[in-house]
Parts: C-alpha cells; structure tokens; sequence
C-alpha cells in the first residue's frame, strides 16, 4: 500500500472516531448507548489514537473512572472485550506501545478478568504473564501482587 492511501485511511478514521465521539451522549446509561462508543474505539485505534482512546473514551466515558459502570452495571464483559481488542498487537498478550507502561500493565489485566469472566482461563493466562512482567519492570509491587494472584 502507498503512503498516501495509509495516510487516508488513519484520516478517515480519525474522523469517524471524533464524529462518533462528538455525536454520542457523554455517558450513556445503556448498552445502546454505549455502542457508538464501542465503535469510536475501533476507529480512534486504526486511527493510531490508543491513549486518547483509553483515556477520553473507554476509561472516562464507557468505565467512568474506577466505577467500571459498563461492567459493573450493565455486564458489558463481552462487549468490552471486543472494544479493547483494538490496543492489542496480538490477542491478548502484546498490546500497542502507543500506550503508556502503567496503561498497558493495566489493560492487560482487564483484559485477563473479562477472559475469566468469560470462561476464556486458558486464553487468559497470556494477559496475566504479560501484565505481570510489566508490573515487575515497573516495580509497582501493589499491581504485582494484584496481578500474580490472578493466576490462581
């Protein structure tokens, strides 16, 4: 592919994101709600956008912070599975290094709960490793400690 159709196409998606984002209500209260949403994420990721994404559209609008409202509330584990998909290199072990370290470690053991949530354990236990080796790099010993016991 040429440079200028690659150019296009993250433009294209960058657009798209920003107009699902700035169409959707800021915190919807459904599961309908939450779909543009869902969308806007696929599309800021192609677009390159990961840390915008993470933080202004699935932490901020979709989780609303530590509430974990979609999951928590609505039980939308499958659903946010699928949005995160779009930070991962690969299924479910390499995510994007757009992210920053301390996001990465996180998403990857967000990941690994829905995973388990979902009856996935064995698809799981990449995440968990992967989110694990970060923490230790970052000597953050709290998410090391989170994280090792989900590998019961």
């Amino acid at each position: 592919m040429r440079r200028s159709n690659s150019a296009a196409w993250v433009e294209g998606h960058r657009r798209l994101y920003q107009s699902l984002c700035d169409t959707t209500e800021h915190r919807p209260d459904t599961l309908e709600g939450l779909q543009p949403l869902y969308q806007a994420m696929a599309h800021g990721c192609q677009a390159n956008l990961h840390q915008q994404v993470c933080d202004d559209v699935y932490h901020e609008r979709i989780l609303r912070g530590t509430d974990f409202y979609s999951t928590s509330k609505l039980g939308t584990v499958g659903a946010d599975l699928g949005a995160v998909a779009g930070f991962f290199d690969r299924f479910w072990d390499q995510i994007s290094p757009q992210l920053s370290a301390p996001d990465q470690a996180w998403l990857l053991n967000e990941v690994a709960f829905r995973l388990r949530t979902l009856g996935r354990s064995a698809e799981s236990l990449g995440s968990v490793r992967a989110g694990l080796e970060m923490a230790v790099k970052q000597k953050n010993w709290k998410n090391v400690a989170r994280i090792a016991n989900n590998l019961q």
